[in-house]
């Protein structure tokens, strides 16, 4: 039995939370840790609780037969990856990010945040 259209765009606003809440989170954390060997782990957690908890819309998507709908998706997040891979260019003014960090000088007992160098 295939499920109504309404239901579909039902599933499509109940989804909407997670999108708002789990994106900037992983983007947080992949500013924060990195790639690095606690970074990937945390990330890849992420990505997975992220795509269980939509998982309800896909499979919906997909047992309805509206196949294009999943597949405009990926063709468009595809066209988006690579505008934003075409577009992005690191400079002075928009430094390459790396990993963020907090330091703690013993000397002094002062906390040195990301963008202060001790010298």
């Amino acid at each position: 039995m295939k499920p109504a259209l309404g239901s579909l765009l039902f599933l499509c606003v109940l989804s909407l939370p997670v999108l708002v809440i789990f994106i900037p989170l992983l983007h947080g954390f992949f500013e924060a840790l990195g790639l690095t060997p606690v970074g990937a782990p945390v990330l890849g957690l992420s990505f997975a609780l992220f795509f269980i908890l939509i998982l309800p819309l896909t499979d919906a998507l997909v047992g309805a037969g509206r196949r294009s709908i999943p597949i405009g998706a990926l063709v468009l997040s595809l066209c988006l990856f690579a505008a934003g891979t075409v577009t992005t260019r690191y400079s002075d003014a928009h430094p390459k990010p790396t990993m963020l960090s907090y330091t703690l000088d013993a000397d002094t007992g002062r906390r040195c945040g990301p963008a202060r160098r001790h010298g």
